[in-house]
C-alpha cells in the first residue's frame, strides 16, 4: 500500500541521485535483440540518444514499422503523448532506417540497470519498485497491455526522474508488438518482472481512467491506420499489408478489453491476468515435458501457447471473416473479466504471478 508508513520506509528514492551513485552506460549492443539494433547511453547531461535500425531487414519483416506505428499512436490527437514515448522517424540520411530519439537529461539508466546498482548498494528490487511513481508505472502497464511488447524486459525500460525525484518507468523497443496472430507461440507477449510493481495492485488512477474511457476506439485506429499508410503505404508489400489490417484488429481488441476492465473496476495486475494463461501444476508439467530432462524447447512454446487465456479466448470468439466482431468481443470480454473478478489475491497470484510462471515464461521466451 502507498500510505505514509511506507513512503517514510522508502524515503531514500526521493532523495537526489547521486545518493545512488548510478553510472552511465557506454555505446553497446542491447541483449535479446536483432544485432543490427544498437542503443547509445550517453550522459544525462546530454541532450538525447539515438537508436538507427533497418525499416526492413527482410522481405516480410515488420520490425521497423512496428517502431513507428506505436511512435505515431503516442502522437495521435486523441492519445496526446500520454504516454511520453521517444520520437520515431525515417531517417533523414538513409530512408530504409528509422531513427528513434530518446530524451536523455534526466535519464538514470534502464531498470535492469538500476536493479543492479540498487542491489550493490543493499536495495532490493521490491524497495525499488515501491519508489515508482504510481501514475508513471500504471502508465506503463496501460501501454504494455494496449500493444502487448514481445520484449518488454527490463533492458527496455529506462528510468527517468521526475522534478520530485520519483522514478519513472518509459517502454523503448516496440519492434515486436502486435502480433497478428495471437495464438502463434511466436507472437506471445514476453510478460517479464514489471507485472509485480506494487502501483499494479493499488486502484487505477482517475487520470489513466480518464483518459482510456474517453477512447473512441474505432475512431482511434481509422486515424492510426490513416497516419500510417499516409506515411508508408508505398513502403509496404502487400503481406505487410495484410499482417498491419490484423494489427489494427489487435489494437482495436486491446483498448476495448482495457475499457471493459475499466467499467469493471479491476487493478492493473488482474487486467495482466486476462492475457496470461492460468499456470497450476497440471499446465506446467504439460508444457515442460521433456524440456527439464534436456528436451527441445520449441514444442514447448507450441504447448505454452495452446493454454488459453481470457484475451485470446475472446478474441478467437470474435474473429468473423478474418475481421474483428467488435459487440462479439466486449460480450465475450466482459465474461472473461468477471472469471478473473472471481479469483482471490492468493488465488491470483498462485494461477498467474508466482516464481514459477515467471520463471516458465522467461525460460520459453528470453
Amino acid at each position: 500500500m502507498f500510505n505514509k508508513q511506507s513512503k517514510q520506509l522508502y524515503n531514500f528514492l526521493h532523495l537526489p541521485r547521486k545518493k545512488l551513485n548510478l553510472p552511465t552506460s557506454t555505446k553497446r549492443e542491447r541483449p535479446n535483440l536483432p544485432k543490427d539494433l544498437i542503443i547509445n547511453y550517453q550522459s544525462p547531461t546530454e541532450p538525447e540518444v539515438v537508436i538507427s535500425e533497418p525499416i526492413v531487414s527482410e522481405v516480410d519483416s515488420t520490425i521497423g514499422f512496428n517502431e513507428l506505428l506505436v511512435s505515431q499512436l503516442d502522437n495521435l490527437p486523441q492519445v496526446n503523448r500520454f504516454f511520453n514515448l521517444p520520437i520515431a522517424k525515417v531517417s533523414d540520411k538513409n530512408d530504409n532506417e528509422i531513427e528513434i530519439t530518446i530524451e536523455q537529461s534526466n535519464c538514470i539508466g534502464t531498470y535492469s540497470e538500476l536493479i543492479r546498482q540498487a542491489e550493490l548498494q543493499g536495495i532490493t528490487k521490491n524497495t525499488l519498485d515501491y519508489g515508482l511513481d504510481k501514475l508513471s508505472a500504471q502508465k506503463y502497464a496501460l501501454l504494455q497491455l494496449m500493444i502487448k511488447a514481445e520484449d518488454a524486459h527490463g533492458g527496455n525500460i529506462i528510468i527517468l526522474q521526475d522534478l520530485a525525484n520519483h522514478l519513472v518507468p518509459i517502454s523503448i523497443e516496440f519492434g515486436r508488438c502486435l502480433g497478428h496472430d495471437p495464438n502463434d507461440e511466436r507472437m506471445l507477449p514476453r510478460t517479464t518482472r514489471w507485472e509485480d510493481w506494487p502501483a499494479l495492485s493499488e486502484p487505477v488512477e482517475d487520470e489513466i481512467k480518464d483518459f482510456i474511457l474517453s477512447l473512441d476506439s474505432l475512431k482511434l485506429v481509422k486515424d492510426l491506420k490513416m497516419s500510417f499508410y499516409s506515411k508508408y503505404d508505398t513502403k509496404l508489400t502487400e503481406n505487410q499489408k495484410d499482417i498491419f489490417e490484423i494489427k489494427f484488429d489487435h489494437l482495436h481488441s486491446n483498448i476495448l478489453m482495457l475499457q471493459e476492465s475499466i467499467k469493471s473496476g479491476l487493478t492493473f495486475r488482474q487486467m495482466i491476468a486476462l492475457i496470461l494463461p492460468k499456470i497450476d501444476p497440471s499446465s506446467f508439467n504439460f508444457v515442460t515435458q521433456g524440456v527439464l530432462e534436456g528436451g527441445e524447447l520449441w514444442p514447448a512454446r507450441k504447448r505454452f501457447a495452446s493454454l488459453i487465456t481470457g484475451f485470446r479466448s475472446a478474441w478467437n470468439h470474435s474473429i468473423i471473416n478474418n475481421k474483428l466482431n467488435q459487440d462479439e468481443f466486449v460480450h465475450r470480454i466482459r465474461g472473461e473479466i468477471e472469471e478473473i473478478k472471481k479469483l482471490s489475491e492468493t488465488e491470483l497470484e498462485e494461477y498467474f504471478f508466482k516464481e514459477i510462471c515467471f520463471e516458465l515464461r522467461r525460460g520459453l521466451f528470453l
